[in-house]
C-alpha cells in the first residue's frame, strides 16, 4: 500500500456529512411540477412520492399551472408516503450556498454546491396610461348632490422600465441594486366647490391580473418569479376653497437604491417641462393634490421591490396673491423578507422636486371718493 501523504496538487473530496442532505436546496423541474396536484397555503401535495426530498430541504420552483407565482420554501415535515410536504417561507440567502449543481441529492459528489449567485436583469413592467376622474372629497357622501365635492380629473401617463441586480455569497446578500427610469406625461385638473380642510388618499384603479414573469439565473438556472401589482392612486391634503386649477408636466427621471457592504444608498436625476392653467380667483387656501402609479414586484407572490411615483399640483392663495406649483416625487423601496431576512426593509424618497409654475399678486382694490359741489348758504 502507498503510505505517502496525498499530493497537494490533487483536490481532496470533503468527508460526507449526512446532515448536509437536510440543508440542500432542490430546484423542482418540469416533471416534478407536473406531479404537483394541490397547493393549500404552505402545504404542497404531489401525485407521486418525492423520494429525493427530505425535511429541512429548501425547494424552489418557477412558474407552473398549480403555482403560477412559483415558490421558495423550506420543508418542515413530510407525510409518510412523501407525497405531502409541509413547508414554511424561506429566503434566497438561505437557499444560496447549498444548491446542488447536479440538482440530485444522490449524486456521487454530494458536496459540490454552488456558493454564490449573481444576477442582473431588466424587468418587464407594463406602462401606465390612464385617464382619471375621481371624487376626492364629498361633504355629505351623497352621490345625488354634486355641489359639495372636490373632483380630480386628468391623465396619468408613466412609461417605466425597471432593473434589478444582486449578488449572494455563501448564505447572505452581498449586493442589491433596484431602480427605475420613468417618462411622465401627466395632467391634473382640480375642481372644488367646498371650503374645508381635507386629508384623503384613495386608490383610483387596480391592476391585479398582470401575469407573473420569470428570470432564470445561470448557470443552474435558478428561477426568480415576480408578480407585478399596479395601482393608480390620488390624494388631497390641506385647506381648500371653491376654485379650479390645472398643471401638466413632461418629465424624465430615474431613481435607484443600492445595498452594498451592509449599507444602503440612493441616487436620482431628472429633467422636466411644466405647463399650467391659472386658478380662477382663489381666496384663501393652501392645498396639494397628487396622483400616480404604485408598483409592487412580489417575489414568489409575497414581497419584494416597489416604487411609488406621483405628480402633484399645489395651490397657495390669500387675498393678496396666489402661487401655483407643480412637483414630482419618487419613492423606491424593497421588502427584504424573501431576499435576506437578516437585513431590514429599506425605502427612500430618492426624488422630491417642486417648483412654482405661475404666481400673481392681486392689486388692492382702491376706492376713490369724488367730492360733490359745495353748497354755501347765503348770509344776510
Amino acid at each position: 500500500p502507498n503510505n505517502n501523504p496525498p499530493s497537494e496538487d490533487i483536490p481532496q473530496e470533503e468527508p460526507y456529512d449526512p446532515e448536509q442532505e437536510q440543508k440542500e436546496t432542490h430546484l423542482l423541474n418540469e416533471n416534478d411540477l407536473a406531479q404537483l396536484s394541490y397547493v393549500d397555503g404552505s402545504t404542497l401535495t404531489f401525485s407521486s412520492p418525492m423520494n429525493n426530498l427530505n425535511s429541512g430541504n429548501v425547494i424552489v420552483a418557477g412558474i407552473s399551472y398549480m403555482a403560477p407565482n412559483g415558490f421558495l420554501r423550506e420543508i418542515t415535515s413530510m407525510s409518510d408516503d412523501k407525497k405531502t410536504l409541509y413547508t414554511k417561507d424561506s429566503t434566497l440567502a438561505e437557499a444560496v450556498g447549498r444548491i446542488l449543481i447536479s440538482q440530485n441529492s444522490l449524486s456521487e459528489n454530494r458536496n459540490n454546491y454552488i456558493q454564490d449567485i449573481e444576477f442582473g436583469s431588466e424587468l418587464p413592467i407594463r406602462n401606465i396610461n390612464q385617464s382619471i376622474s375621481t371624487v376626492l372629497y364629498d361633504i355629505d357622501g351623497n352621490n345625488s348632490t354634486t355641489n359639495d365635492r372636490v373632483v380630480l380629473t386628468g391623465n396619468v401617463s408613466f412609461y417605466s422600465s425597471f432593473y434589478l441586480y444582486g449578488r449572494f455569497g455563501g448564505n447572505k446578500l452581498e449586493n442589491l441594486l433596484f431602480g427605475t427610469m420613468v417618462e411622465d406625461f401627466s395632467t391634473l385638473n382640480i375642481s372644488s366647490n367646498v371650503l374645508s380642510n381635507v386629508d384623503v388618499e384613495k386608490t383610483v384603479l387596480e391592476f391585479n391580473n398582470i401575469p407573473p414573469f420569470e428570470i432564470l439565473i445561470p448557470p443552474i438556472p435558478f428561477p426568480l418569479v415576480f408578480k407585478p401589482v399596479v395601482e393608480v392612486y390620488a390624494g388631497l391634503k390641506g385647506g381648500i376653497s371653491p376654485t379650479t386649477a390645472s398643471v401638466s408636466q413632461n418629465a424624465s427621471f430615474d431613481g435607484s437604491i443600492n445595498y452594498s457592504s451592509g449599507t444602503w444608498s440612493y441616487d436620482s436625476n431628472f429633467s422636466k417641462v411644466f405647463g399650467f392653467s391659472p386658478p380662477n380667483a382663489p381666496k384663501s387656501l393652501n392645498f396639494k393634490t397628487y396622483a400616480g402609479p404604485r408598483i409592487k414586484l412580489l417575489l414568489y407572490g409575497i414581497a419584494g421591490p416597489y416604487t411609488d411615483a406621483k405628480g402633484s399640483l399645489r395651490l397657495e392663495a390669500n387675498a393678496d396673491s396666489w402661487t401655483l406649483s407643480s412637483g414630482l416625487e419618487l419613492l423606491v423601496g424593497v421588502k427584504m423578507e424573501m431576499f435576506d431576512n437578516q437585513i431590514a426593509d429599506y425605502s427612500a424618497t430618492v426624488l422630491s422636486h417642486e417648483e412654482i409654475v405661475a404666481e400673481k399678486t392681486i392689486p388692492p382694490t382702491t376706492v376713490t371718493i369724488q367730492p360733490g359741489p359745495l353748497e354755501v348758504d347765503d348770509a344776510y
